[in-house]
């Protein structure tokens, strides 16, 4: 959200990690128990959230943007994960100064064993992959992910150009697409460039459930991961996808 809006008026984002102690009031405030928690903080020096929006921002649907920029789930989803792991989030804002998010988890003692998903990265890593996502900022955040952990990335933010991509005879190890896209939905994309290229394997991503009962029945859809992923989740798919391939 503050990258969207500094795109515009231009200014500053920093990414803050601490340890803070809060007691049994500050911590009461924000619905948590008294101890220590680890925060970390996103603040800009942007225009500021008005009091009344700030009320709002975290409704499902709610957006300040248009409607092109957002679904206006952002920030819901961002809580909900935050409250699962047993923490909390904070927004303060001056209008015209700038915004800062807050978040803070508890902070565990050590770290528990044998939790998550083994990674083999290793083992596949260097492959072609093609990135189609009509989000600008996610199509640029992946791109560089994928960049850094050894991949080449073609990355492309409209369904028809990937299909004429294809048929033009560009040859890839793995699709990464988005399911809602204009013009072409994820699944009939894959449906065109699958004539073409019916051995190329993808990796469906959406922030909607019922993208993957739209998969059923898509042989080259090997795997449907649901928005927001994080880093493990989009590796160990990949990896999951390009060792049985």
């Amino acid at each position: 959200n503050a990258f969207q809006e500094l795109r515009r008026t231009g200014g500053e984002i920093q990414l803050r990690l601490e340890e803070e102690q809060l007691d049994v009031e500050e911590a009461g405030y924000m619905g948590l128990q008294s101890g220590t928690f680890i925060k970390i903080s996103v603040i800009d020096d942007g225009p500021g959230i008005t009091p009344e929006v700030i009320d709002k921002i975290f409704d499902p649907f709610f957006s300040s943007k248009d409607k092109a920029e957002g679904t206006g789930l952002g920030l819901t989803v961002v809580l909900g994960i935050v409250k699962g792991h047993g923490g909390s989030l904070r927004v303060k804002s001056d209008v015209g100064e700038g915004t800062a998010f807050e978040i803070f988890l508890p902070r565990v003692a050590s770290q528990r064993k044998g939790v998550g998903k083994e990674l083999s990265i290793d083992t596949v890593k260097g492959g072609r992959i093609l990135f189609v996502e009509d989000d600008r900022d996610q199509l640029q955040t992946a791109e560089r992910l994928l960049t850094d952990i050894g991949f080449y990335v073609e990355a492309i933010s409209s369904g028809r150009d990937a299909v004429a991509l294809i048929t033009a005879g560009a040859a890839f190890d793995l699709m990464i697409t988005d399911y809602d896209m204009p013009e072409l939905n994820g699944v009939e994309m894959v449906q065109k460039i699958s004539r073409w290229a019916p051995a190329l394997p993808v990796l469906m991503v959406s922030g909607r459930e019922d993208a993957v009962s739209a998969a059923v029945g898509v042989d080259a859809i090997k795997k449907v991961i649901i928005k927001p992923y994080d880093r493990k989740e989009l590796i160990w798919a990949i990896s999951l996808i390009l060792e049985k391939g």
